[in-house]
């Protein structure tokens, strides 16, 4: 987040060329730091980086990245012309950060829900 994305991503990378050397959790994180790393640089597999990191967070139980790939997603949404998929998404990440008791990440998901409805008119 402070201009280091290249090498985060970077790093990342290296944990998930480990393969099943290292835990589902730790694998979810470095799918998510790839994730957030590729949309920064405009990369075309963001998305699938995120569902990536989402599945593996979900069945390890951890609500945080899952909840935050969600609303990643649903920010990205409108890229493909998907605005109420982009919606939905973030209506998803708003209920499961909430949960998680995340709530700047709640606050994240009415900012991204508010733009979302702006392109709806």
């Amino acid at each position: 987040m402070q201009g280091r994305m290249v090498e985060g991503r970077r790093w990342a990378e290296e944990v998930l060329a480990l393969e099943d050397e290292i835990p589902p959790l730790v694998r979810a994180r470095a799918y998510l730091v790839v994730g957030f790393a590729a949309v920064e640089q405009g990369d075309d597999d963001a998305v699938a980086l995120l569902t990536e990191a989402r599945a593996l967070a979900r069945a390890a139980g951890e609500r945080w990245i899952e909840g935050h790939s969600l609303l990643v997603e649903g920010f990205l949404a409108p890229v493909w012309d998907n605005v109420a998929g982009g919606i939905e998404l973030m209506w998803q990440g708003q209920r499961i950060l909430r949960e998680a008791g995340d709530e700047w990440g709640v606050g994240l998901s009415l900012t991204g829900l508010s733009s979302l409805f702006v392109l709806t008119g």
